[in-house]
């Protein structure tokens, strides 16, 4: 039958409902403070990671979308996004960065998806929306997420050494150029919580339990494994999985 709702998910939910990230959480925290500098034009971004993304037309016109993204907005209280609809992309939905709060959905996504696929495609895209996960959908290979992190805790803490790749330093110049003070000194209290966390935070850990809360997120709202498993099938092109 149809899906309804029957509560939100609270803050408190989120911790007590979904995966713990209470070793990691300082590496959500800290990426949030850079998202407006990696959104900028400025940024340094490696080649080829910000294709220009044609937006398509808006997803309202697709009522069955439309429903399962507000429904999922509601419950999961994430604030609503703009969608757009793109049936001659191939693709299933992501994320558009020079818009605002914005994804695009392809053919996969717009065509052949049950109710209960729809919401969990709906629910997991819209958790990565959180604040403290949203980077992640921005900057999606965990490699360059680890030098975006260490060039964050540079820019707080000068005498952080700097770790990562070589295109840390040029990240760090990047994130100067384009933060104001306040985030900078955001990043100098969060900095010294990482120091006193020591080695018990990890990037790569700390990407892929986003990547479990959000699947988690979606698995709360559509109830179905099959559906989750679809999706997933889709994404990783297993027609077999997909029926």
């Amino acid at each position: 039958g149809p899906l309804r709702r029957t509560t939100v998910v609270t803050r408190d939910a989120w911790s007590r409902l979904l995966f713990d990230m209470a070793d990691d959480s300082p590496v959500g925290e800290v990426l949030s403070v850079v998202v407006p500098a990696v959104l900028d034009e400025r940024f340094v971004v490696p080649r080829g990671s910000r294709p220009a993304i044609s937006a398509g037309s808006e997803a309202g016109e697709d009522l069955r979308v439309a429903r399962s993204f507000a429904r999922a907005s509601s419950i999961l209280r994430v604030e609503p996004i703009a969608l757009h609809l793109s049936p001659e992309w191939g693709g299933l939905v992501e994320v558009v960065p020079h818009l605002r709060r914005g994804s695009r959905l392809g053919k996969l996504a717009l065509s052949g998806r049950s109710e209960r696929e729809l919401a969990f495609l709906a629910a997991r895209h819209l958790a990565y929306f959180r604040e403290e996960f949203y980077i992640a959908l921005l900057v999606p290979d965990w490699r360059w997420l680890a030098d975006v992190f260490q060039a964050a805790l540079a820019v707080g803490n000068p005498d952080h050494p700097l770790a990562g790749s070589f295109t840390v330093p040029r990240v760090v110049e990047s994130l100067k150029a384009i933060l104001g003070q306040r985030s900078i000194d955001l990043l100098r209290q969060l900095s010294l919580r990482v120091a006193e966390a020591n080695d018990r935070v990890d990037v790569s850990r700390w990407a892929l339990s986003v990547e479990r809360k959000c699947a988690q997120a979606g698995l709360l709202l559509s109830g179905d494994l099959k559906a989750a498993e679809a999706v997933f099938a889709l994404e990783v092109g297993d027609p077999e999985l997909a029926l």
